[in-house]
């Protein structure tokens, strides 16, 4: 239970960052499956060390996800994970050294797969605003992309960004690719 609670509300995530909740993770991850555990990378830019809360928990969310699809399926022996911040936006980038899957031409061929993992993925994608790009080859390994609006940050009257321009913020999908 303990567990299952920690992975809803990182631990440490408000008084010391993504970085610390990610690395945390990655040992709670690597102590639980032991030597068969692939290497996992984690490049954190400066700007993403210092996110408001609501997004640090969505970008930790979203990078567990990748994560656990790429340990349950992907067979790697490296997983990289890329965070960066620019422009109002966070770009995450999740990769792995894995076998690959095909992805299917419909999303509810992945429920129909039994691939529920990567359904959560895309809507947790969704529900910040973002957009998501999944690359994956038979043999090859796969990469997941992410792009998303940093939402949270306050102007000086408290306001959301985004709540205050009263619309849903846009991504640039050129930038995904």
């Amino acid at each position: 239970m303990r567990s299952f609670i920690g992975e809803l509300r990182p631990p440490g995530i408000s008084e010391f960052g993504l970085g610390a909740a990610l690395d945390g993770y990655i040992a709670d991850l690597n102590r639980r499956r032991g030597p068969d555990t692939p290497v996992i990378l984690v490049d954190l830019d400066d700007g993403a060390e210092d996110l408001p809360e609501a997004t640090s928990i969505t970008v930790f969310r979203i990078v567990q996800e990748a994560l656990r699809n790429a340990l349950r399926h992907a067979s790697a022996n490296e997983i990289t994970v890329a965070i960066s911040r620019l422009d109002g936006h966070m770009r995450l980038e999740i990769c792995d050294d894995g076998r690959g899957f095909r992805l299917p031409d419909r999303i509810n061929d992945l429920a129909e797969q039994g691939h529920f993992g990567l359904i959560g993925l895309l809507e947790r994608v969704d529900h910040a605003n973002g957009e998501i790009d999944i690359r994956s080859e038979a043999g090859n390994g796969t990469v997941v992309k992410v792009v998303m609006p940093v939402t949270g940050e306050e102007d000086e009257r408290g306001e959301d960004d985004q709540r205050r321009l009263g619309r849903r913020p846009s991504v640039d999908p050129i930038g995904i690719a």
